[in-house]
């Protein structure tokens, strides 16, 4: 007896307490390729009405364009489909409360197959203009153009994996209309004047503990998760470098933070000169946590961590620093030293070396960016002056 193919079928008769009924069956592809699967399908009253289906189904099949009958919502499959992904645990999270919050309660119990980028639109739409953060409840505002664009994002990955397992044959979100990706833009960054920079030091190192946080982040560029995953063992103050291993962020999942320690955001670790002031700050802190407990300066400790020889909160930082912040805004002025988060100062450091004319490729380096043109995108902004100073450098040069 040969194999089946796609495409073979027949229609077979079968009693029931009613009278005679009719089945069809069929064998379609298999997406994860051998043998042909069979598929049956029964409850036709009549012996036509099996072969009309029938034929329908065959043709489908033949063109390629069957779609197998599947019992997923919109709900089920976002659930199968997170679950196979490999994604940084911060990454993970917020896919998963972007999901929670903003997909399900809106089209969640929508069939899989009955998706349309029409239905999609509308839920973008009613996102832009009632979404709220957390979901539950209409925002007075709506959400940005940003955050649509991301659900957007995490649906049409999700969708194309539908596609990929044989349960769509095209994906909707490929139709429909998010916020596009110029409405979407980040707003543009914050970043502080070397003698702004200055003033928020001085007036911390002599008003505020963990001034030498804001130091180091400021003369090195660290991400704040970088900084608190920092080990004494990763610092080598006679070579004057720094070597970043590690991550720490916070996962808030059903409302409960849980702490994630993992590789940089880019998975990569890189090693960092410091300058001499940045050196001595880091001997004067280290010979201070010495003081408290030698336990706080083993190769293994933390270098700003909590006393119990844990690491610190990024959270509590950001917010460590924001009331810092505001301690010398009362005392200096918002124009001394205008309001930005504790990311900026990463900007800070950033935008700085390369108005002073630091290739790209070394601040990229020293941020851990994936690539130089990373850096050209996000530092885009300090470029018109530097090309202006170059053409002047140039034409002195010619003169």
């Amino acid at each position: 007896m040969s194999r089946r193919q796609p495409g073979d079928g027949g229609v077979t008769e079968y009693a029931t307490s009613n009278g005679p009924r009719w089945s069809v069956r069929y064998y379609v592809p298999n997406p994860d390729g051998g043998t042909p699967r069979r598929v049956q399908k029964r409850g036709y009253t009549t012996k036509k009405a099996a072969k009309d289906a029938l034929r329908g189904i065959l043709q489908d099949i033949n063109k390629g364009t069957y779609q197998p009958p599947t019992k997923h919502t919109v709900t089920t499959w976002l659930d199968h489909w997170i679950e196979t992904k490999r994604l940084r645990p911060g990454t993970l999270a917020s896919y998963r409360r972007t999901i929670d919050n903003h997909v399900k309660p809106h089209i969640g119990d929508i069939k899989l197959q009955d998706l349309t980028a029409t239905r999609l639109d509308r839920l973008y739409r009613h996102l832009e203009t009632k979404g709220s953060r957390r979901g539950h409840q209409a925002g007075e505002t709506g959400l940005s153009p940003r955050t649509v664009r991301y659900v957007h994002t995490i649906l049409s990955s999700a969708l194309k994996a539908a596609i990929h397992d044989g349960l769509l044959n095209t994906n909707p979100a490929d139709r429909a209309h998010p916020p596009t990706a110029t409405e979407a833009k980040p707003e543009e960054m914050v970043a502080w004047t070397p003698e702004q920079a200055r003033v928020f030091l001085a007036w911390t190192r002599e008003n505020r503990d963990l001034w030498e946080c804001w130091h180091v982040l400021i003369h090195t560029g660290l991400r704040r998760g970088e900084l608190v995953g920092i080990r004494w063992a990763d610092v080598d103050l006679d070579r004057a470098t720094l070597s970043i291993k590690r991550s720490i962020g916070i996962v808030l999942t059903a409302g409960k933070r849980t702490p994630v320690i993992g590789p940089t955001k880019t998975g990569k670790a890189r090693v960092i000169d410091l300058d001499a002031s940045t050196v001595e700050v880091l001997r004067a802190w280290r010979k201070a946590r010495g003081a408290v407990g030698m336990q706080l300066v083993r190769q293994d400790a933390y270098v700003f961590g909590d006393l119990a020889g844990g690491h610190s909160d990024p959270d509590t930082l950001s917010d460590r620093f924001r009331r810092h912040l505001e301690s010398v805004q009362v005392a200096l002025g918002e124009e001394a030293v205008p309001t930005i988060r504790v990311h900026d100062l990463r900007h800070t450091h950033a935008s700085g070396l390369l108005r002073a004319g630091i290739p790209a490729k070394v601040v990229s380096e020293r941020l851990g960016h994936s690539d130089v043109t990373t850096t050209l995108r996000v530092y885009a902004h300090t470029l018109p002056g530097m090309q202006a100073e170059a053409a002047k450098v140039f034409a002195s040069m010619m003169a």
